[in-house]
């Protein structure tokens, strides 16, 4: 709230004294201050984000926010642009070229912002929960069910996702598994957690890089190219596939076909 204020004071005390320059040259330093301070503050509170939306989604490309994260810079830059813009031009306003730039970045936020899928399909109770749930170390963390029901529910889950392979849903998320297992979400994430030491994401991914990698050996599916084994098999984003794939395997889709092949 400082930086706001003391911008705000700034703009007061210029129109009420327009003689002195170096008002505007501090109101457009704190312009550059403001803009690093919320970048890298909103770049942190995303990255923590996306750690959070693996906990409820088995794919994370339309709900990870990248989205913002490039608004974040274009609005950096944009504040760049003025305040230097500012120093430089003290009597002159602000030129059309600039003007175009904030319109299309106001045009982006929304188109973007209107095409956002719901994140968290859990209540906001639920959600707390079960963020505050997997932030818990071993030794902190309180049981939620008996030994013995975790080691049934986990022996239930391995059997679902063996035998009726919910991970080839790429839209499958925690609530829907949940439901699968006939079990509420906060008990089914405690169930991955606790027993398989995993949050979602990586738990239903591993099932899918392992059905990548066996139609990779499948000499059936040569004819398939390597996407469209991954979309085969439960992915439906490239880049989400390339990046988890060598996350879990240590190497590409690519290397671990041709390490195969050579075998």
């Amino acid at each position: 709230m400082l930086l706001p204020l003391l911008f705000l004071s700034g703009l007061i005390f210029k129109q009420l004294d327009t003689e002195y320059n170096y008002i505007t040259i501090l109101l457009n330093i704190l312009i550059i201050i403001q803009a690093i301070y919320f970048i890298i503050t909103s770049y942190i509170r995303i990255q923590r984000h996306k750690k959070k939306i693996e906990l409820f989604a088995s794919k994370t490309t339309d709900i990870n926010l990248n989205w913002i994260e490039y608004i974040i810079i274009s609005l950096f830059i944009l504040s760049l642009f003025i305040a230097i813009y500012n120093i430089l031009f003290v009597d002159q306003d602000l030129n059309l070229i600039a003007n175009i730039v904030s319109l299309i970045i106001i045009f982006f936020v929304g188109f973007n912002a209107l095409k956002q899928k719901e994140i968290f399909l859990i209540r906001k109770n639920k959600t707390h929960l079960i963020i505050n749930e997997n932030n818990e170390t071993n030794s902190t963390k309180r049981k939620l069910i008996s030994d013995q029901h975790l080691e049934d529910l986990k022996t239930k889950l391995l059997h679902i996702m063996t035998v009726q392979q919910p991970f080839l849903d790429p839209e499958l998320t925690l609530v829907s598994l949940a439901d699968l297992v006939n079990v509420s979400p906060h008990q089914l994430s405690y169930v991955i957690n606790s027993g398989f030491n995993e949050n979602f994401f990586l738990f239903v991914n591993k099932y899918r890089v392992e059905k990548v990698k066996s139609l990779l050996l499948n000499k059936d599916k040569n004819h398939l190219t390597i996407m469209a084994i991954a979309f085969e098999s439960g992915f439906n984003s490239k880049t989400s596939f390339n990046t988890t794939f060598k996350k879990i395997c240590s190497q590409t889709p690519s290397e671990f076909k041709k390490s195969s092949s050579s075998l």
